[in-house]
């Protein structure tokens, strides 16, 4: 019933806002009103309870729908800071149905997101252009660079790729590349890589190796304490290193001469037979 409930909410919600920016705000709320109670009795009459194991996926689902939905608000808000409303909703109808972003919004991976931090670095980039005052520009194109961490944090490869594209417009259009500016860039962009750092260290046991890059677990055992339920892989790869290296060095255990005379009478008296 929650779900129903939040659904046919922002269902209104969104018909609210529709309405508000296109001057039809009354509009807007009757039809919202409207769609949000149907669709709330219609789901109700065929909703079934959510089984416990679904739970950790519809976290995910939410996650990126979220993201989703908000790519098409700040392709909305630049639209508008860059010309009107109407191309503001134009630019966030777009987004939202005329790109991957809508498929993308239920599927728990990294694309909405990704493509969220995308958008933002676009709205702060430009933020920073049209400021009016050199503070709000400096603040501005320091926070373009925080989204680079975020998108690091999520997929260290995007991260590179968004922080060139970055630094490619911003370094050659900006209004001042002082000292000053460049500190600020500079510690905002160490600062936005802290978590990306900090998961690294506890799962790969290096801060500049991103987890993606670790080998694939193929299920064997590395040492004797690796078979207490595989809790071993979960170790730095450093510790992992360090155990395959002594299982290498242990010699094997030769094969006893005197068992082979009985394996041979064994097989010699299981053929005759």
């Amino acid at each position: 019933m929650l779900l129903v409930g939040l659904w046919s909410l922002a269902v209104a919600g969104l018909s609210y806002g529709v309405g508000s920016v296109l001057g039809r705000r009354r509009a807007g709320v009757l039809l919202g009103t409207g769609l949000g109670v149907a669709l709330f009795v219609g789901n109700l009459a065929v909703a079934t309870p959510l089984p416990a194991r679904w739970l950790p996926m519809l976290a995910l689902q939410t996650t990126t729908a979220l993201a989703a939905a908000a790519v098409a608000v700040v392709a909305y808000r630049l639209g508008t800071a860059v010309s009107t409303r109407r191309v503001g909703v134009a630019m966030g109808v777009v987004a939202a149905v005329g790109t991957p972003v809508g498929f993308w919004a239920t599927i728990p991976k990294r694309h909405s997101v990704s493509a969220l931090v995308v958008v933002l670095a676009m709205y702060t980039l430009y933020r920073s252009r049209a400021a009016t005052s050199h503070r709000h520009a400096r603040r501005f194109r320091a926070l373009t660079y925080a989204w680079v961490g975020a998108a690091a944090w999520v997929h260290a490869a995007e991260g590179l790729i968004l922080l060139l594209a970055v630094a490619a417009v911003d370094l050659p259009t900006a209004r001042s590349n002082r000292p000053r500016d460049l500190a600020v860039v500079g510690a905002t962009l160490f600062a936005s890589l802290l978590p990306f750092f900090l998961t690294n260290w506890l799962i790969a046991g290096n801060p500049v190796e991103p987890p993606r890059l670790l080998p694939s677990y193929d299920g064997d055992v590395l040492s004797p304490a690796a078979t207490d339920g595989g809790r071993a892989h979960s170790r730095p790869r450093a510790t992992l290193r360090r155990a395959a290296a002594r299982a290498a060095s242990r010699p094997e255990t030769p094969r006893s001469a005197a068992s082979w005379p009985r394996s041979r009478e064994s097989a010699s008296g299981s053929w005759a037979s």
